[in-house]
C-alpha cells in the first residue's frame, strides 16, 4: 500500500489543551505535499509546513513610538480615556527601564492586576484560545529586570496604574486592520 498519500492526525501533546466537551482543542493533520491542517480551537487552518524550524524567539528594545511585530503594533500614546486589556499605564518609577517586547518564554508568569500570587502566561493564552502556533510568538511587554508588565491586549499586571493615578508611560495595542486608519 502506498501510505505517502495518506493523511494521519497527530495528537495534541499534553492534557492541558482538552475542551470542556472532552475533545482536544488542538489537533493536526498531515496532509501530502507537506500540507497540514490544524484545528485550533473552533477554526481549521490550512498551510504548508516549513521546511526549517527557525527560531521564533525575539527581544526588541521599545526606543521608538511604536514596535510593530506580527501583524501587532504597540504604541506609545501621549492620552486616552480607554481602559481595556489594548492600554497599559506604567509609573517609569515603579519599573525598571528600558521597556521590551520579547516572546513567550517557558515557565513565563504574570503578578496580576488585583489578584495575588502570579499566574502562568501558557495558562492565560489557553484561557483567551491563542492558537497554539502562536503563543510563541506573541507579544509580551517586560522590563529591563524582564519582569512582565502586560500581555497585549490579554492581562495588565500588578504595574498597570489605574486612570485616576500617577502614570508617565501609556502604551496601546493595535492590530494590523487599526494601523490603516
Amino acid at each position: 500500500a502506498d501510505y505517502a498519500n495518506h493523511a494521519y492526525i497527530a495528537e495534541a501533546e499534553d492534557d492541558s489543551n482538552v475542551s470542556a466537551n472532552g475533545r482536544k482543542a488542538n489537533v493536526t493533520m498531515h496532509l501530502p505535499n507537506n500540507i497540514q491542517a490544524k484545528k485550533t480551537y473552533n477554526n481549521l487552518i490550512f498551510y504548508r509546513k516549513k521546511q526549517n524550524n527557525t527560531n521564533d524567539n525575539y527581544k526588541i528594545e521599545f526606543t521608538t513610538s511604536e514596535i510593530n511585530i506580527n501583524n501587532i503594533t504597540i504604541k506609545k500614546i501621549d492620552s486616552t480615556n480607554e481602559n481595556g486589556n489594548n492600554i497599559c499605564r506604567l509609573n517609569s518609577k515603579n519599573i525598571s527601564l528600558p521597556l521590551y517586547i520579547r516572546n513567550k518564554k517557558n515557565g513565563d508568569t504574570i503578578s496580576q492586576l488585583g489578584l495575588n500570587g502570579t499566574k502562568k502566561v501558557k495558562e492565560i493564552f489557553i484561557e483567551n484560545k491563542i492558537p497554539k502556533e502562536l503563543r510563541n510568538k506573541y507579544p509580551i511587554l517586560v522590563d529591563a529586570n524582564d519582569k512582565i508588565l502586560w500581555i497585549p491586549n490579554l492581562k495588565k499586571s500588578k504595574f498597570n496604574s489605574k486612570k485616576d493615578e500617577f502614570y508617565d508611560i501609556i502604551l496601546k495595542y493595535c492590530e494590523k486592520e487599526e494601523n490603516n486608519e
